[in-house]
């Protein structure tokens, strides 16, 4: 698949003006662009960065500089390509910003940021930052020879040329993750250390709950027993109160106090009787006179009165004498009865005490019983202890399976480690970007041969000498190795990807960087690429017939434009 760079049009951008500039980057195969110093050669480059990437290409303190410095608005850039058999459009601009991506001539929807917009932009194309820098330009601004790169950034590069980098993302990705469980197994081993605590405090509540309900139950027990002995032992009382009870019952006899009562009212009865008899004599004998007539009373009449009243007085006495005897007889028994009346009494109250005695002792003994029948509490503690055992069972489990989970990734580690996957893939690789690299060098007219190994430390074999290193040559040969490394690269890429880049520049690259000699040899490898090739120069002095397009830029007050 090829990657086509068809057309770039700036305004307003670095030294151009309102009057855009508008360059087909697919029309010619080499174009030259030459000016003086500040008449804008380098914008191509800086409007092509600037449109992938909304970054400048050469080093400027802000963003902002690359706002035209007099007009100060409407920056817009307008970079179209093409990939395979779809078309894109990027449209980028400042004051106003302005970020719009075409897909085939349809406006793709925006993400929620710049910055995953831009991802969706490089993701589409197939071309970030580095790969930019390395494969479709070399030269002196914004650009780091593959040689003077750290050992990290060299593997960097090398991986996402190799399209290898995704094993470093998925490493990147394990060692978060490998990380992430030690954290939770660590917050695991914690979780489970409370858990035990926890444990320990429910046990401790049963095994003190446990005592001190024994403790209970031997003194409810006690109670208990007491108060069944107490109700038996009243029980016992009472029936033999009532055997008592019932043989004073039969005993008593309530009919002797009426007798003595009719006995009593007789005597009272006789007596009154009797003196009404004497009062009535003691009238006769002593007046003499009928108290109804006034006449006088004969005295044989008085006598005969007399008589009778004493023969009746007598018989009165008599019965008296027996009333008495009986009166006697009577309160005898009647006191013995008040003594059984008492003592029945006595016993009722006994009675009455005891029953009341039981149906306490009853009462607090089913009371006590209940409180010893009472749910033993221990139960929600052990719920408890049990529900948090089978917490600390599920986390040793859940401990076990990140454990399992963390050799697995030990195992990817190994495998994505720079030493694994990678290494593999660099050491199947380097033999052929030693074959290619050599190639480039033999056709610069330098008799040389360039070694990478795996870590891309470079030997250096000349004819006669060994082991040189990069920093050892001269600035032209250094430009050699550059150039040699920049067309290795652009074919490994074309080999990993399938896609083939049609652009290159190169930003003065034949100005100082290389002797006529080499000159002559990059010019032959520049005709031999199938692509569109751009070499930017402040040198007058080219063979414009090498060229099929020139662009000459000049710079009129503010303004840069195209002559």
């Amino acid at each position: 698949m090829k990657l086509t760079f068809k057309n770039i049009e700036f305004k307003n951008f670095l030294s151009t003006g309102n009057d855009s500039i508008n360059i087909n980057l697919c029309e010619h195969d080499k174009t030259l662009i030459t000016g003086s110093n500040g008449a804008g050669k380098s914008q191509l480059l800086d409007a092509i960065y600037f449109a992938l990437f909304g970054k400048p290409f050469r080093k400027l303190k802000s963003k902002n500089q690359l706002i035209n410095g007099t007009n100060k608005k409407k920056l817009e850039v307008e970079l179209e390509l093409s990939k395979g058999n779809i078309d894109y459009k990027i449209i980028r601009g400042m004051k106003p910003n302005k970020l719009e991506f075409y897909k085939d001539g349809e406006k793709v929807d925006e993400a929620a940021s710049v910055k995953d917009f831009q991802s969706i932009i490089e993701d589409t194309i197939g071309l970030n930052e580095t790969t930019f820098k390395q494969v479709i330009v070399v030269g002196t601004a914004g650009y780091t020879p593959f040689m003077e790169l750290t050992t990290p950034q060299k593997r960097a590069f090398i991986e996402e040329l190799l399209d290898v980098s995704v094993y470093g993302q998925m490493n990147d990705i394990n060692k978060q993750a490998v990380k992430d469980i030690k954290n939770r197994m660590t917050s695991i081993e914690s979780e489970i250390e409370s858990l035990k605590r926890e444990a320990l405090a429910h046990k401790d509540h049963i095994d003190s709950y446990k005592k001190l309900n024994d403790e209970n139950q031997r003194k409810l027990k006690a109670m208990y027993d007491e108060y069944v002995k107490t109700a038996k032992e009243s029980k016992v009382k009472l029936s033999k109160l009532k055997e008592q009870y019932e043989s004073l019952q039969e005993q008593y006899d309530s009919s002797f106090s009426q007798q003595l009562s009719k006995v009593n009212n007789d005597i009272r009865s006789i007596r009154q009787k009797m003196n009404s008899i004497k009062s009535d004599l003691e009238f006769f004998t002593d007046s003499g006179e009928c108290p109804t007539c006034t006449q006088t009373i004969a005295p044989e009449l008085i006598e005969s009165v007399k008589n009778d009243s004493e023969k009746e007085i007598s018989e009165y006495n008599n019965e008296l004498k027996k009333l008495d005897s009986s009166q006697s007889e009577l309160e005898e028994i009647v006191d013995k009865q008040n003594k059984l009346s008492e003592q029945i009494k006595d016993i009722r109250r006994d009675m009455a005490s005891l029953k009341n005695e039981i149906e306490q002792s009853v009462s607090k003994a089913k009371k006590v019983k209940s409180n010893m029948e009472v749910e033993d509490k221990t139960d929600d503690y052990r719920d408890k202890l049990n529900a948090v055992k089978e917490k600390i069972i599920e986390a040793k489990e859940s401990k076990g399976e990140l454990f399992e989970e963390q050799y697995a990734r030990s195992l990817v580690a190994e495998l994505l480690k720079d030493s694994g996957i990678k290494a593999d893939v660099l050491n199947e690789y380097m033999p052929l970007i030693n074959k290619k690299l050599n190639q480039y060098i033999k056709r610069t007219g330098w008799n040389c041969l360039i070694t990478l190994d795996s870590q891309f430390n470079e030997t250096v074999q000349t004819v006669g000498k060994q082991n040189f290193a990069y920093g050892s040559f001269s600035q032209g040969e250094k430009a050699r190795i550059d150039v040699s490394l920049l067309f290795t690269w652009r074919d490994i890429a074309q080999t990993v990807s399938g896609v083939e880049i049609n652009l290159l520049v190169l930003d003065e690259v034949f100005d100082s960087a290389a002797d006529s000699q080499g000159i002559e040899a990059i010019q032959g490898i520049l005709n031999d690429i199938n692509g569109n090739i751009f070499v930017i120069s402040h040198r007058e002095s080219h063979d414009t017939e090498m060229f099929d397009n020139h662009i000459h830029m000049v710079k009129q007050g503010r303004f840069s434009h195209r002559g």
